[in-house]
């Protein structure tokens, strides 16, 4: 849609959610065109990011096989949220991130919980974002400390390194 609206003249668009007729864009964007970053973690949103868009924040194996089929004539690319502890020591570190989770609300966590997997179950393939998230990881709402970037300076560098391989940072 985006694409179209900023390539077509007349852009005519049917879909399910959607529906444009001959409708024109001016001015439109400068080329090269705006990269189109998108959200969510369902199959569907990873699919669809494998096929049309620039960016995504999800599993990397999952859309680097999904667009080895399709014919978009780029790479996606892949965004992690990451939040960092740093500190002398691995077990400093880590006690401040039990001091975070101690002082997260339970029932908020709880109810956030429930909501996203309501909304994970209303998807396609019945399991959306934050479906295999744990409490702790639900502390920060968009994974952020799943990424593992708690501990030394040094260690931090090489887990932030060991990810820049997979997802480019």
């Amino acid at each position: 849609m985006l694409r179209g609206t900023w390539t077509e003249e007349k852009f005519t668009l049917k879909g399910n959610f959607y529906r444009f007729n001959d409708y024109s864009l001016k001015p439109k964007p400068l080329d090269p065109l705006p990269e189109i970053f998108q959200g969510g973690s369902s199959r569907a949103a990873r699919d669809m990011a494998a096929r049309v868009s620039n960016g995504l924040k999800t599993q990397v194996d999952d859309i680097r096989t999904n667009e080895e089929v399709s014919v978009k004539g780029w790479r996606t690319k892949i965004g992690i949220n990451a939040f960092g502890i740093i500190r002398q020591t691995e077990c400093e570190a880590k006690e401040v991130l039990r001091a975070i989770i101690d002082k997260a609300i339970p029932d908020a966590v709880r109810v956030f919980h429930h909501e996203v997997q309501n909304a994970g179950n209303a998807s396609p393939e019945r399991e959306g974002n934050w479906a295999k998230s744990t409490f702790q990881d639900l502390v920060q709402y968009n994974d952020g400390f799943r990424s593992n970037l708690i501990g030394t300076p040094q260690q931090v560098a090489e887990r932030s390194s060991s990810s820049s391989r997979l997802v480019p940072i």
